[in-house]
């Protein structure tokens, strides 16, 4: 749904005479989910190629809660991507692209190994800081979010960045709060170019865009941090829920929490398959209480 989302709104964003080769780093994809994003797609100027990863390529990595091998795929893009591809542009799947992606692929990386955007988060900043003596780096090098990034893949493969990179995670795995993001600015550091925010719009306070004047400060919107707009609760998110109408995900919403046993039966009972069968149970509990009813009244009379 989310990849939907993002690619739907990279399409709508688009040039009238751009049209863009998307290579998706797949990790399980299910065809039915693979299906419903090509339908999501309306102009043909998104032409979808999937991409096989092999998780063999990232054994040993360290996994938390939400990091999984998944997180890392984004080190063997030059591996698994044609050698004649000499530069991408990366982005996370949480995101809205709201200007034409080309503009941000047009820009000349020279012979800097990416593009980014600086991290503003304070508190991710100070965990990469706190390991950064332990790992010998130092500390005034600007930290970019590799949420989105313009990888130049002729410098990465020439300095076999995917293999340093996912050494590096290993061998520092208790030193990398944020994983291959810090990989990735300890081996890039000082040599990254920063791009403007409004590629990276990561602010927690991402529900202002919202508002109809909102997005007119931001090229992408990233949607960054644990309470995103598709999440049982979140009270905004009127703006992604506009891109994922535009998608064969069109009218999903999060359900809100069951906040009692009949809002629970509701929720059971509009349940494929097994509504049915809640449908019919919650019939002969009925019937068996107007039964013994019925009884006690009987009992009564005498």
């Amino acid at each position: 749904m989310l990849l939907a989302v993002m690619l739907r709104s990279m399409e709508l964003s688009l040039r009238s005479t751009r049209s863009v080769d998307v290579w998706v780093l797949d990790g399980g994809v299910s065809l039915r989910n693979k299906c419903k994003v090509e339908r999501s797609l309306k102009t043909g100027r998104i032409r979808l190629r999937w991409v096989r990863v092999s998780r063999n390529l990232l054994r040993g990595c360290p996994l938390s809660g939400h990091v999984s091998l998944a997180t890392y795929f984004r080190l063997l893009i030059p591996e698994v991507l044609p050698d004649n591809v000499s530069k991408v542009v990366y982005l996370d799947i949480d995101m809205l692209v709201l200007s034409d992606i080309g503009e941000l692929y047009g820009l000349e990386t020279g012979r800097a190994p990416v593009l980014a955007v600086r991290e503003n988060e304070t508190s991710t900043l100070g965990k990469y800081l706190r390991c950064c003596q332990e790992m010998g780096i130092s500390e005034d090098a600007p930290y970019f979010n590799a949420g989105v990034l313009v990888m130049n893949l002729d410098v990465w493969r020439a300095e076999n960045l995917s293999r340093r990179l996912v050494e590096f995670v290993n061998r520092h795995r208790d030193q990398v709060p944020c994983w291959d993001q810090d990989a990735m600015n300890a081996l890039i550091a000082g040599r990254w170019i920063e791009l403007p925010r409004t590629w990276n719009r990561t602010d927690a306070v991402w529900e202002t865009f919202d508002l109809p004047e909102g997005a007119g400060s931001a090229a992408i919107i990233h949607f960054k941090g644990p309470i995103k707009p598709w999440h049982t609760g979140s009270t905004h998110g009127s703006i992604f829920f506009k891109y994922l109408d535009e998608t064969a995900w069109k009218g999903w919403r999060p359900r809100r929490p069951i906040r009692n046993r009949h809002e629970l039966s509701e929720l059971l009972a509009s349940t494929p398959l097994l509504g049915g069968l809640w449908r019919v149970s919650a019939r002969t509990v009925m019937e068996a209480c107007r039964r013994v009813a019925a009884l006690e009244k009987r009992g009564q009379a005498r």
